[in-house]
């Protein structure tokens, strides 16, 4: 069986071929076998049994995924409205081109961390321009 990305199943899905391996591996099957015949990692099997032996079949369960309802991004306003600022002179027309002015501008300091570090007054930055 090959591997599908189960990224695109649902929450519901996932939790199923999550309970299908343990199954299978508390029947007997090994670890590995488990992994190639249900298309998963042999490294989320291991994770999925060690969380199963610990915390039982409700370790398993679907849960809610992303940030919770009014979380903010990693950048704050004002870091974003700095950047807006120095991505350039000319002020993107759409959002998509405000995105990818941003991204180049990131991705040009990516060698430069020192820059981005007192850019955010950080010792470390971690920045996703999507």
């Amino acid at each position: 069986m090959t591997k599908r990305d189960a990224r695109f199943l649902s929450p519901e899905a996932q939790a199923e071929i999550r309970l299908r391996v343990i199954n299978a591996v508390r029947a007997g099957m090994k670890q590995a076998q488990a992994a190639r015949t249900f298309g998963v990692s042999r490294w989320s099997v291991v994770q999925w049994t060690k969380l199963h032996r610990s915390n039982g079949a409700q370790a398993l369960a679907p849960k809610r995924r992303g940030r919770r309802a009014g979380e903010a991004g990693k950048l704050s306003i004002k870091q974003a409205q700095r950047i807006r600022a120095l991505v350039g002179k000319v002020r993107p027309r759409h959002r998509d081109a405000l995105k990818a002015a941003t991204r180049k501008w990131l991705h040009r300091r990516q060698k430069q961390p020192a820059i981005l570090a007192n850019f955010f007054n950080e010792p470390h930055v971690s920045y996703a321009a999507a």
